[in-house]
């Protein structure tokens, strides 16, 4: 009998441990999360374009959010969501954009820059052919 009551008081105790480990978060405030694509200032022809940062060690969720013209002049929110991956998909239409994520850790928040883009076919396509005629010069 006494073998079993020290048996249970030893689990118990393991139990309890393990649980307050769990309870233990990683403080991830300081951490700078890390944008990656799209680029600051892109400009691009693409409307489906993938949002990708670095992973924070320690963070459970991301949360990315996308606007239409800025944060500080904003037309529209497109998207403000939390993720568990460090990549998303998204279509969108022309116009100038802003893109920010910030990791998420329990009540523990570390934050990215704000990177700027634009989407814009014409500006694009007029980039492309000087390009190709830059190239077609050259070997002639």
């Amino acid at each position: 009998m006494r073998n079993n009551s020290i048996f249970f008081t030893v689990a118990a105790g393991m139990l309890l441990f393990a649980g307050c480990e769990d309870l233990e978060q990683t403080d991830i405030s300081q951490v700078h999360v890390q944008l990656n694509a799209p680029s600051n200032k892109l400009v691009t022809n693409l409307t489906t374009l993938t949002f990708w940062w670095d992973s924070i060690s320690g963070a459970q969720s991301y949360n990315l959010q996308i606007v239409s013209k800025s944060f500080t002049q904003i037309e529209q929110v497109l998207l403000d969501t939390v993720v568990k991956k460090n990549k998303i998909r998204k279509n969108l239409n022309l116009g100038k954009y802003e893109w920010r994520v910030s990791a998420i850790n329990g009540s523990n928040r570390a934050y990215s820059d704000t990177f700027s883009f634009a989407i814009d076919t014409a500006k694009s396509a007029l980039n492309n052919r000087a390009l190709l005629k830059s190239i077609s010069e050259a070997n002639f």
